[in-house]
């Protein structure tokens, strides 16, 4: 779309670009909540989550999973908030979907806490009700039943997930020192 700040940014060649392939962009954002502040963006224009094709929303995750180990690494952030705002009052603010990823540190004068609200258990049950029905709906369609990546049931399933394991060695450490660095390096971050 011409009229798209972020689909101008992506087609011009500034230094604030830092990886694109045919799908997705990764830019620096111009006014940041911290320094470091990164944007994913898909290079086609999509306005809001719901219109992003499965694949290119599930290639945007996997570069946003990558930067936000980048922020770690080369900026040595202690944390990283991934926010997509969806829709005007969720706070998007510009038509086109956007993953932001923000590097944290201790005592950065962000706050994104919010008060939590307390549910009747009708409220709860109320919009269970609500949300089934419409997943059900929906994925009575033909057409939306083949796009969905789950089925929705009524029963829990357990889902498995096969990951690869990557091999990244180190020639300076033993093989299982490296990864033992790894590993207590990453869960720091678990909460």
């Amino acid at each position: 779309m011409s009229d798209c700040v972020i689909c101008q940014a992506v087609q011009s060649d500034k230094l604030m670009k830092l990886y694109e392939d045919p799908d997705v962009a990764v830019m620096l954002h111009p006014k940041p909540a911290t320094l470091g502040h990164l944007i994913i963006v898909p290079k086609q224009h999509y306005a809001i989550i719901e219109t992003v094709p499965n694949t290119i929303l599930g290639k945007a995750i996997i570069v946003a999973n990558r930067f936000s180990m980048f922020l770690f690494e080369a900026l040595e952030a202690k944390g990283t908030n991934m926010i997509i705002a969806n829709g005007v009052p969720a706070g998007q603010s510009l038509a086109h979907f956007v993953i932001n990823i923000i590097p944290r540190s201790e005592n950065d004068g962000l706050d994104f806490q919010w008060t939590p609200k307390k549910s009747s258990e009708q409220e709860l049950s109320d919009n269970q009700s609500a949300l089934s029905s419409e997943i059900q709906h929906v994925l009575s369609q033909p057409a939306a039943a083949e796009k969905m990546p789950v089925k929705a049931t009524e029963e829990k399933q357990e889902i498995k997930v096969e990951e690869k394991e990557e091999k990244v060695e180190h020639k300076e450490e033993p093989k299982h020192e490296s990864k033992i660095k790894h590993l207590l390096k990453y869960i720091t971050r678990i909460p």
